[in-house]
């Protein structure tokens, strides 16, 4: 897939998954155990049947077993199926929130238990008239030249 098609992908997926289900098709709760949201798991029970898949782990000393930069902050995952195929699209700091550089990466699955590596659909990018100041933000687009001068390498 090339970059543009994966650009218009990433965000077709967003208005999809925002549009497409009538009101029908919603996931909706229907009990009356609230969560507490001061505990990470809100003090729920777990869902039988339900698996937990990880597909990124941070990781510095061996970045080729995360997202291959070693880049630690991972953040904002958006999963979407479409057309028999997962969608696992995250962002990803180096080590913080809206430190730069930051880019977005995208994964997929046929299956939802083997998925391809990372691969970023937007990389970081300099700000424009920003003195060399690499940009922070989420749904990135690619810079007019299709370079990424921002990208930290090891």
């Amino acid at each position: 897939m090339n970059s543009p098609i994966k650009i218009l992908f990433v965000l077709a997926t967003g208005w999809l998954t925002l549009t497409s289900a009538s009101a029908q098709d919603r996931i909706h709760y229907t009990g009356t155990e609230l969560s507490n949201p001061t505990y990470h798991d809100g003090q729920l029970s777990p869902v039988v049947g339900v698996h937990n898949i990880q597909l990124v782990r941070a990781n510095r000393e061996h970045p080729d077993a995360s997202n291959g930069g070693g880049w630690t902050y991972n953040h904002q995952p958006m999963l979407a199926y479409w057309n028999g195929q997962f969608y696992y699209q995250y962002l990803a700091d180096p080590s913080d929130e809206h430190i730069p550089p930051s880019q977005t990466f995208l994964m997929t699955s046929k299956d939802g238990y083997n998925w391809t590596n990372p691969e970023i659909v937007f990389p970081p990018y300099k700000v424009p008239d920003g003195g060399g100041r690499c940009a922070v933000g989420h749904r990135k687009v690619y810079p007019p030249d299709g370079k990424a001068p921002c990208r930290k390498t090891a």
